[in-house]
This record gives C-alpha cells, structure tokens and sequence, in this order.
C-alpha cells in the first residue's frame, strides 16, 4: 500500500507539474515551447489506467490548469459581484469543475480507451488528438468556456497558426496535441525496448505534418496582400477585469 501511495503521489506531481507547464506556455507568460509537452505526463500516466482512474487524473490536470492559467478572475469575480474573495474562489472552481476539469477527464478517459484496445500507431495519431480537439469544442461551444485553449499558445508562430484560417484554433491545437502525442508513443516505444525504428516511425509522420502545415503557413503569409508580413496593432480592453 505505502508503494502504491508513493507512486500516486509521483504520479500527481507530475500531472500538477505538467499543468503549471499549459498554464506557463500561454500568456503572458508565452513559453510556447512548453505546449508540445505539456500532455505528456498526462499521456503516459493513462496508457496504464482504468477509464475511471484516468478521468480522476485528466481532471486533476484540468482543475490545476486552469487555476494556474486564470488565477487572476477571481479578483475580477469577487469585484463583479461585490463579494469576497472566498465565495468568488468557490465560484470559480465550481466553474472550473464543469467546464475544465469535466472535460479534461473525459478526454483522459477517452485516451485510455484508446490505448486499450491496442489499435494501431496510426489510430493512436489520430483519434487522441481528435479527442483532444473535440472536448475543447464542447468547452468552447457548448459550455461557453473558450478560454486557454491549447492552440491559443502557438499565437506567435504566424506560419503555424495560419491553418486557423480554415479550421480556426481548434486546428492548431489538434497539432499540438498531435505533438503530444507522437512525444509520447515514441518514449513508450523506447521504454518497452522496440527500439528507435519503431519510435521514430511514431515522430516521422506527425513532424512531416506539422512541419509541413508550418512551412506552408509561412510561405503563404510571405506572400500576403501586400507581399509580406503585414503588422497592424489592435488594442483589446475587457472590463472588470485587474
């Protein structure tokens, strides 16, 4: 029992870690880099968890996120509403549960359903990052909760982000997550011992896409209206808000 604590207690701290990752690559903070990895806790610790488990653990990392990535509202509710602190921080993690930590988990638990049915590479590359895709649309759309979506990290990447010009930021975040997730299996390929052949066939495909898309993006943003980058500064002001 005290092993098994020990090893939740790991495992915690590193979905914890791993949150405090989301939050920093957004801004203002801007550590883009840190997208690409910051599932892969979460990814690993799933592949060896019941769907019940791995839901807690998705949750865990949603709830974390999100304090982290928006620790400033509830000033800003507390202000709003002409009430306390506390019951503004009650507030918002009762949102957070529903909108965050809800849907986090349900894509952890969708992950490890994936993972066991031991389906192929390929199925693995695509229907993990589409899971991942499809709850932050329920967050988005249907919850109202549009707020620091994974692909809201790569906004100073202009070649990268201009596939949100057909799929909007649910694109760029289906590559990070696809990033993610290609991380992941690699690793695990090289800790079960298939090696490196088999790690990098999970990288070649997803780094000639995501490569590919960036490249493009480039290209085409070099070859704008008026033949290149073109700056416009924009000023957004969002009331009752520290």
């Amino acid at each position: 029992m005290a092993r098994m604590t020990s090893s939740g207690c790991v495992r915690a701290l590193a979905v914890v870690a791993a949150a405090g990752g989301y939050a920093l690559a957004l801004p203002p903070f801007d550590h883009a880099a840190l997208a690409w990895l910051t599932l892969l806790p979460l990814l690993l610790i799933v592949r060896t968890a019941s769907p019940r488990r791995a839901f807690a653990w998705g949750a865990l990392y949603g709830f974390t996120a999100a304090w982290m990535a928006t620790w400033w509202l509830t000033q800003a509710v507390a202000r709003y509403f002409a009430a306390g602190i506390l019951p503004a921080a009650l507030a918002m993690s009762a949102a957070y549960g529903l909108a965050v930590a809800a849907t986090f988990g349900l894509f952890a638990a969708g992950a490890a359903l994936v993972v066991a049915r031991r389906g192929t590479l390929s199925r693995r590359l695509v229907t993990i990052p589409a899971l991942w895709t499809a709850v932050e649309v329920l967050r988005a759309r249907v919850l109202g909760q549009p707020w620091a979506l994974l692909g809201y990290t790569q906004h100073a990447h202009i070649g990268l982000i201009q596939v949100a010009a057909v799929t909007g930021v649910y694109g760029v975040s289906f590559l990070v997550a696809l990033g993610n997730v290609a991380i992941a299996e690699a690793l695990v390929a090289l800790r079960e011992g298939r090696g490196g052949r088999e790690a990098g066939a999970a990288l070649a495909v997803p780094a000639a896409l995501i490569g590919g898309i960036w490249l493009i993006g480039t290209a085409r943003a070099l070859a704008g209206p008026t033949g290149g980058f073109a700056a416009q500064a924009v000023a957004v002001v969002q009331t009752g808000v520290p």
